[in-house]
C-alpha cells in the first residue's frame, strides 16, 4: 500500500506542474477503503484496460489537460461513468421550448428536466445504498460580454432522492445568482449520483446541462417619445443587446399611438436574421433611416423593435417602442390692430 500512495503523490505533483499526460481515474472501495488508480492515456483513441475490479462497483473518470493562460495547462474532468453489480440505469435530459441541441433557454422561460430510472434493486439482500439515487442541482455563471464561463460556479442547497424505478418530469425556473434575473447568463446542471459502496464515495450516473441566455433589450435613439417633427425623421438609430441565438429582429412603423400586437410596415434597414447555428447572444447596432416613404399623412406614428424566437409560440415580442408626432404644415396666426 505504501508503493501505491507514493505513486499517487507523484502523479499529483506532475498535475501541479502541468507535465502529466491525460488519464483515466479508476475509483473503487475495497475493504472499506477508497482505492484510486490513475491509468495514463497515450493516444487519442484506442482501448485502455482497467485495473482489476474487486468491489461491487467502480467509477471511471476521464481527465485531460487543456491549454490555459500564459502557456499553462489546466486539468479538466471530461466525463464520468460507473459500473457495478447493483448499478441502476439512469437517463437525464434537459428540455426547452427551443429544440436546439445542446439544450438552451432564455432567462425568463421555464425549462424541463426528464429523469428515467430503471434497474433499481428491490431485493432485500441488496445493500440499502444501492436502492436509491440522488440528484443535485448546480450552476456556472458566464461573462455578460463574452458569454463564456467566468469561473463562478456552485451547487444549490436543494437535492432530491429517488427510491423507485420510473419516469419523472418537472418544470424548472432558473435561479442563477445574479442581480437581474432577466439578464442572467450561464448554465444550470442536474446530476444524478449513486453511492459506490456504503461509504461516502458517490458515482455520477447521468448529467444534463442547459445554457441560459439573457432577455434581449433595445434602445431607440434620435427620436424621443411624443417628439414633434415638421418633416419625416431621418436620424433614428437602434441598439439591440443580448439577441437570442438564432433569433430574427426587425423594426416596424404604423400610424397611431402604440398598441401591442399591431402589424405595421417593416423598416428594411433594421431586419436581421441569425442562423440557428449561432451559439451565443449577439449585439447589433441598426440605422432606422429616412422615414419619408412610411409617413404619408400627418399625425401620430409608432416605431417598435421586435424579435422572433422559439418562445412566445414564435410570435413577435416587443423590445422597445417610441411614438412621435408629425405635423408638416404649421399655421401661424397674427393679430393686427390700430392705434390712435
Amino acid at each position: 500500500m505504501k508503493n501505491f500512495i507514493s505513486t499517487a503523490a507523484l502523479a499529483l505533483l506532475l498535475v501541479t506542474r502541468g507535465d502529466c499526460a491525460d488519464f483515466i481515474r479508476q475509483i473503487q472501495t475495497i475493504n472499506g477503503n477508497t482505492v484510486i488508480y490513475d491509468i495514463p492515456i497515450a493516444n487519442d483513441s484506442g482501448t485502455v484496460n482497467s485495473q482489476p475490479i474487486s468491489s461491487a462497483t467502480a467509477t471511471f473518470q476521464l481527465y485531460a489537460n487543456v491549454p490555459g493562460a500564459n502557456n499553462t495547462t489546466k486539468l479538466v474532468k471530461l466525463d464520468e461513468k460507473a459500473t457495478g453489480t447493483y448499478m441502476p440505469t439512469v437517463t437525464l435530459q434537459a428540455t426547452s421550448e427551443d429544440p436546439h441541441v445542446p439544450a438552451r433557454t432564455r432567462a425568463d422561460r421555464p425549462y424541463g428536466m426528464k429523469l428515467k430510472v430503471a434497474g433499481m434493486q428491490t431485493d432485500p439482500a441488496v445493500p440499502d445504498y444501492a436502492k436509491t439515487v440522488r440528484m443535485n442541482r448546480s450552476y456556472a455563471l458566464y461573462d455578460a460580454v463574452s458569454y463564456q464561463p467566468n469561473g463562478t460556479a456552485g451547487e444549490y442547497a436543494d437535492a432530491f432522492s429517488f427510491h423507485q424505478n420510473g419516469e419523472y418530469q418537472s418544470a424548472v425556473t432558473q435561479r442563477l445568482p445574479v442581480a437581474s434575473p432577466t439578464k442572467a447568463v450561464g448554465e444550470e446542471s442536474f446530476t444524478v449520483y449513486t453511492r459506490t459502496s456504503s461509504g461516502d464515495v458517490q458515482s455520477q450516473l447521468a448529467k444534463a446541462t442547459i445554457r441560459i441566455w439573457p432577455v434581449a433589450t433595445a434602445e431607440i435613439s434620435g427620436i424621443e417619445q411624443d417628439q414633434l417633427f415638421t418633416s419625416a425623421p431621418k436620424n433614428g438609430t437602434l441598439m439591440v443587446k443580448d439577441i437570442y441565438p438564432g433569433a430574427k429582429i426587425y423594426a416596424q412603423i404604423y400610424k397611431g399611438t402604440e398598441s401591442l400586437g399591431t402589424v405595421g410596415k417593416i423598416l428594411p434597414s433594421t431586419a436581421v436574421a441569425y442562423s440557428d447555428t449561432v451559439e451565443v447572444p449577439q449585439n447589433q447596432a441598426l440605422v432606422i433611416g429616412d422615414l419619408e416613404s412610411f409617413v404619408d399623412k400627418d399625425g401620430d406614428y409608432t416605431i417598435e423593435m421586435l424579435t422572433i424566437t422559439p418562445f412566445n409560440n414564435g410570435a413577435p415580442e416587443r423590445l422597445a417602442y417610441v411614438t412621435f408626432k408629425l405635423k408638416r404644415a404649421l399655421a401661424v396666426r397674427a393679430m393686427m390692430g390700430t392705434m390712435e
